[in-house]
């Protein structure tokens, strides 16, 4: 039997609080190089899933995609960067200044620059976590 190292599959784990996808992308190549893109939230688990790649694969370029996405959102806490919003405000209002604009800024509008507002999940959630990527990637 042939075992070709050029493929894609897709895993996905689902819990009461989360559903959580892995897609692997593979092409051949002499050695084994993983290369993961998670979500922040996720990092941590970057060790884990390339342990479990190298007990599956012995060579082969592997990108992974991780995506994580929140059904329930009880464990979660949204968190809000005062200091990012503030420096994106004083910077907005420079910049009307200096272009002789009217600095119209409304808080839905700042909080949807990116990094003022994000949710995160609660430290207890890390062995539903590693559970969801184990089970994903596998």
């Amino acid at each position: 039997m042939i075992k070709s190292m050029t493929g894609f599959g897709r895993g996905l784990a689902v819990n009461d609080n989360y559903r959580l996808t892995v897609e692997i992308r593979a092409v051949n190549h002499r050695f084994l190089e993983a290369s993961t893109r998670l979500p922040r939230a996720l990092a941590q688990f970057d060790d884990l899933i390339k342990k479990q790649l190298q007990n599956v694969f012995s060579r082969g370029k592997l990108d992974v995609f991780v995506a994580l996405e929140t059904i329930s959102a009880k464990n979660s806490v949204i968190k809000v960067d005062k200091e990012l919003a503030l420096a994106y405000y004083n910077a907005l209002c420079d910049l009307a200044s200096v272009c002789h604009l009217p600095a119209e800024m409304d808080v839905q509008r700042l909080a949807s620059l990116s990094g003022v507002m994000a949710l995160e999940t609660a430290e207890d959630d890390v062995e539903e976590m590693t559970q969801l990527v184990s089970a994903a990637t596998e």
